[in-house]
């Protein structure tokens, strides 16, 4: 796989837009990617930046407008929800399909000469599974020697995440378990090619499968979480009324300490590796040393479009009562949080002292964990006073 130099690339102003990627096709020489794209802002969507791995291509034909009932059922106060969907041909010969068919691709919604939000992917976003090769078909049938295993809490960095897995081990070295997290099934299967798995599950569902594997997940300050999660579950009524603080103690009681029962009772030392997702960057950094990683490049993806989140955000975090009520329902997670806080803190000191050269020269580095030991103090004085 190609490398790619290391990336925060987060651009001062994003569109607010969602969609996702639902089709990967080749027709002869031509790649086609289908799907729908929704912008929140006062223009629509004219363009895209599609990326193949770290290639950006241009020379595509844009069909725009079409038909989408499902989504407009999905977001029915959105005027252009009725015709979201789009298609992508992008002439690509039969040597450059082989040169990217392992490649990640990538399609950024342009609003305004402004980039949107990295489009979900409801499909493997590769060439891999349509590209014919000329090797010979006598592929192994032995068991998948799985890696890594990722519990993905919802909306604490996993996407972002899990585009860095993509990167890393290549597209189809990652499986990604859609099963229901409130329920025990598996997946249908697990090709032999998988390296990780990860996706939104319960800690220890793969223990009997894959003992040897490493096991990591990352987790967000609780109350953070939950106002993204609630946004983010009701972005199909984007009126600003519809987010509201009783709606959200009404979610928060249906939905509590969900990192709680994703860990599933297993102590932090279960994982080889606990990340922080206010420290996204700071401490991929440090799991990239412990993995042996090549270089990646960080793709946000699947924030909060939500136009007014962050102030409707600002406005819960500001009222003091219905924070204490809101920890007080999420006590567990709080506690788990705080604990997480401190084992990360000992963590970076040891990586700090590894890597001192580095953080003399990215300052903000060592600030980040002085706040971090900072925050830990203040939730452990939280947690004393309940």
């Amino acid at each position: 796989m190609e490398k790619v130099e290391i990336a925060d690339k987060q651009p001062q102003q994003i569109a607010a837009t969602t969609g996702f990627l639902d089709q990967v096709a080749i027709e002869n020489e031509t790649v086609c990617l289908s799907g729908w794209v929704l912008s929140f802002e006062s223009e629509p969507v004219t363009n895209f930046k599609v990326l193949f791995g770290s290639k950006k291509l241009t020379g595509f034909a844009l069909t725009q407008g079409l038909p989408s009932p499902g989504v407009k059922k999905a977001h029915p106060n959105i005027y252009a929800a009725n015709n979201a969907r789009f298609i992508i041909r992008l002439p690509m010969n039969k040597q450059q399909q082989q040169e990217f068919k392992d490649a990640l691709i990538i399609l950024i919604p342009l609003v305004a000469n402004c980039e949107g939000e990295p489009l979900l992917n409801a499909v493997t976003p590769a060439l891999s599974f349509l590209v014919k090769t000329s090797e010979a078909n006598n592929l192994p049938t032995t068991t998948p020697q799985v890696e890594l295993i990722s519990v993905h809490v919802p909306k604490a960095a996993g996407t972002a995440f899990r585009q860095v897995l993509l990167q890393v081990y290549g597209t189809q070295g990652v499986l990604t378990d859609k099963t229901n997290m409130f329920e025990d099934n598996m997946p249908a299967s697990i090709h032999w090619q998988t390296k990780v798995i990860e996706g939104h599950f319960r800690a220890g569902k793969y223990d009997k499968l894959f003992p040897d594997a490493r096991r990591i997940t990352w987790l967000r300050e609780p109350i953070h979480r939950l106002i993204s999660d609630y946004c983010f579950r009701h972005i199909s009524n984007p009126k600003k009324d519809h987010l509201n603080k009783e709606g959200l103690l009404k979610f928060a009681q249906g939905n509590s300490n969900l990192m709680t029962y994703c860990v599933n009772g297993k102590s932090l030392d279960y994982f080889d590796f606990v990340g922080i997702t206010e420290y996204f960057a700071e401490d991929l950094l440090e799991l990239k040393n412990l993995m042996g990683w090549s270089d990646y490049e960080v793709i946000y993806q699947n924030r909060n479009p939500y136009p007014e989140y962050v102030e409707f955000q600002k406005e819960v975090l500001s009222d003091k009562k219905l924070m204490a009520d809101l920890a007080a329902i999420n006590s567990e997670d709080m506690e788990l949080y705080a604990a997480a806080l401190k084992l990360a803190e000992g963590r970076s000191k040891e990586f700090r002292i590894q890597n001192l050269e580095l953080r003399i020269q990215n300052p903000e580095l060592r600030s980040g964990q002085e706040v971090r030991s900072q925050k830990s103090e203040v939730i452990l004085i939280y947690l004393r006073k309940m």
